[in-house]
Parts: structure tokens; C-alpha cells; sequence
């Protein structure tokens, strides 16, 4: 028996099997079974193939990276070159990009690495055209810049789909489960909060992942698709934008009924942006994308000087000044006593701890 029958033949049982509490762990073990011989599956294509990150080199520059994915012709390549410094290939046929061209991004004194990546189509993830190397490729990437044409605004959900099927998660929390093995003990299973599963359901799914000893702590209510995915490791969890393109190619009615179409069952409109790259209308698109990626820009000022206004640090939203000063140089932590805060503290030039969470646009001031 093939691995694909036998992962058909589970998937019929697992369909059979009546879902109540009292069959939780027969089900639990068939969804692992599943979720293992599918992962060997891929390993095993994926060495046969050679196919990873194919033909693009995402080696990531700046203080953070993004890919634009999408159908062939949806402006891509437009995009890049009015974001960046790119000078991707343009034209109105499909498949112009060959290649994962780069830019970079210069917003709020951030460096954003932009990369322009080849058109995906319906079954990218099972290997039509190049899409396996694509969606591997965009892996890499903090964020999903998902394209689509304004007057094709289905071919977003494809996108999302092709995503999805290639373990790529959009606009979602990964769970927060810590599993590590031990020499001695079993299974030991420890959650902070409560569970739907119980310890039995899953210490039983560690065992099947052949856990024999093992400590387990769940930080979140999670299911057994999210334990199995946490220790094959094999999901991504991506922040996401949907970009329609194209606006000024229709009217403006034509615009506001698309928006209200699109929007009206969405639960997450600030990710949603309209533009028209031909006409270089991209300024919400690049706040959109510094706002998501969650970065801040921080100046710094010496002792009786004016603050630097034109290098920032570019720092994570909720970094500490700690977290600042080791951005200048990683003995500066040991060395500064605290720091003068400008901007968020309550007044200016307020003393302040390392620990001090640090807001966009702060100017600091370190004292050794």
C-alpha cells in the first residue's frame, strides 16, 4: 500500500468514526497518523525534486522582508518598482516575472526588502508551473503582500488557498506550546490554561510522534492539528495584506461597490488596501505595511546636542530601551545607568528604566 492510500484509507475512517468525548483519542491518534505520513510524504518529494527556494536567493537585508504573490498580471512588478528602487520588467502579458526581483523599501527611516515574486496559479501548491518553488521561496518572509486585480478580486481567496496548502498560516497566532524531551519520566503534559483535549489525548499524541519522554506545556487552547503541527515544525505564520490593484481601471462607483463587496464580510478591514500603482497612489499601502510588520522608529540624541532625526533605530513595537541599546552596540546595555525619554514619557527628558517600553517617534538620551 502506497503512502497516499494509506492516508486515504484514514481520512475514510477518520470520516466513519462518530465525534464525541468518548472516541477523542481514536480520533486524536487517526489525525496524527494523517498529519505524520503526509509530512513524509512531502520530505520525501521534496528530496527527490530538489525543490526549497528554487532559483531565488530571499537572503533577507533590512529591518524586515516582504513578498508580493499573487496571479500573473496583477501589477506586481508595478508595485515594486513605484515602492522601491527596483527596476523589475513590465508588461501587460503573463509571466514577465521570471525571477524574485528585490527592492527596498525607505519609510519612517525603516529599510524594508520588498521581493517581487513570479505569478502563482490555481494548484501552485501541487506543483503547477513553478508554484512549489514560489511558495517555498515566500516562506522566508515576514510578511504576505497578496496582490490581486481590482476587477478580479476572487483571485485573492486562490492565493490564501495555495498559501494555506502549503502550511503557510495568514493573520493568525501560532500557538504557544513548549515541548522538549527529557531523559526519564513519560510523557508529562502541563497547560496554563484550560484544555478541550485531555492529558490522556494528548500524551498520546506525543507517543505516536514516538515521544517517549517527554515534557509538553500548553500556553494556549489548542487542538490536535495545532500539537502535531508544533512538533513536525513544518507551519508558518505570516502576517498578511491584500492589496487590489488597478483601481483607476474602473470608475469610482465601480470602486466603492467593489470596497463594499469585499469588506462586507470582513472581520479585518485595516489589512485590506486599494491602489493604483500605475498612478503611484501608494501611500496608505506603505504605512499599512510599516503599521503591520509592527515597527518603530526611535531617535537618539548626545548630551546637550539634537537629536538624530535622520538615522533611527528601527526597533519592534514593545522593545525596551534595553532593547535599544543593544541595537547600538551590545555593550552599551551593561554600561547604560538609564536613559532621557522625549516623546512618550510624561514629561520631557523623563529619567527612565532599561525597562522602559519605548513608543514610535521617542527620542532617548543614554547615561552611563
Amino acid at each position: 500500500m502506497t503512502t497516499e492510500e494509506r492516508i486515504e484509507e484514514l481520512e475514510e475512517k477518520l470520516a466513519k468514526t462518530p465525534k464525541n468525548k468518548g472516541t477523542e483519542t481514536d480520533l486524536a491518534k487517526i489525525k496524527t497518523q494523517i498529519s505524520l505520513l503526509k509530512s513524509q510524504s512531502a520530505q520525501r518529494k521534496a528530496k527527490k525534486t530538489g525543490i526549497s527556494a528554487y532559483g531565488y536567493s530571499l537572503r533577507k537585508k533590512g529591518d524586515a522582508t516582504c513578498v508580493l504573490i499573487g496571479n500573473p498580471s496583477v501589477g506586481k512588478s508595478t508595485l515594486l518598482n513605484k515602492l522601491t528602487n527596483a527596476h523589475s520588467a513590465t508588461a501587460d502579458y503573463e509571466f514577465t516575472t521570471l525571477f524574485a526581483i528585490q527592492g527596498m523599501l525607505k519609510y519612517e527611516g525603516a529599510k524594508i526588502q520588498i521581493i517581487d515574486l513570479p505569478g502563482i496559479l490555481g494548484g501552485a501548491a501541487s506543483g503547477t508551473g513553478r508554484g512549489k518553488e514560489v511558495l517555498s521561496a515566500a516562506r522566508n518572509a515576514d510578511m504576505m503582500l497578496i496582490v490581486a486585480d481590482i476587477k478580479k478580486p476572487e483571485s485573492k481567496e486562490v492565493i490564501v488557498d495555495e498559501l494555506k496548502k502549503a502550511g503557510i498560516y495568514l493573520n493568525k497566532a501560532e500557538p504557544s506550546i513548549s515541548i522538549k524531551k527529557t531523559i526519564k519520566n513519560g510523557i508529562l503534559v502541563k497547560s496554563t490554561v484550560k484544555q478541550k483535549l485531555t492529558r490522556k489525548t494528548i500524551a498520546e499524541i506525543l507517543r505516536i510522534h514516538k515521544l517517549v519522554n517527554a515534557e509538553i506545556i500548553l500556553y494556549d487552547t489548542v487542538n490536535v492539528e495545532q500539537i502535531n503541527d508544533a512538533i513536525i515544525g513544518n507551519k508558518k505564520y505570516a502576517g498578511a495584506i491584500y492589496v487590489y490593484n488597478k483601481t483607476d481601471s474602473i470608475s469610482s462607483q465601480e470602486l466603492l461597490d467593489a470596497k463594499e463587496k469585499i469588506l462586507k464580510n470582513t472581520f479585518d478591514a485595516d489589512n485590506h488596501v486599494f491602489v493604483s500603482a500605475a498612478k503611484d497612489n501608494l501611500d496608505e499601502l506603505k504605512s499599512t505595511i510599516f503599521s503591520r510588520l509592527k515597527l518603530i522608529s526611535v531617535y537618539t540624541k548626545k548630551t546637550n546636542k539634537k537629536p538624530d532625526l535622520e538615522n533611527p533605530l528601527i526597533l519592534k513595537k514593545g522593545s525596551t530601551i534595553k532593547d535599544a541599546c543593544f541595537k547600538i552596540h551590545k555593550d552599551f546595555a551593561s554600561k547604560t545607568a538609564y536613559a532621557k525619554v522625549w516623546g512618550s514619557s510624561r514629561y520631557p527628558g523623563q529619567k527612565l528604566s532599561l525597562k522602559y517600553k519605548l513608543h514610535h517617534k521617542d527620542i532617548i538620551e543614554l547615561c552611563f
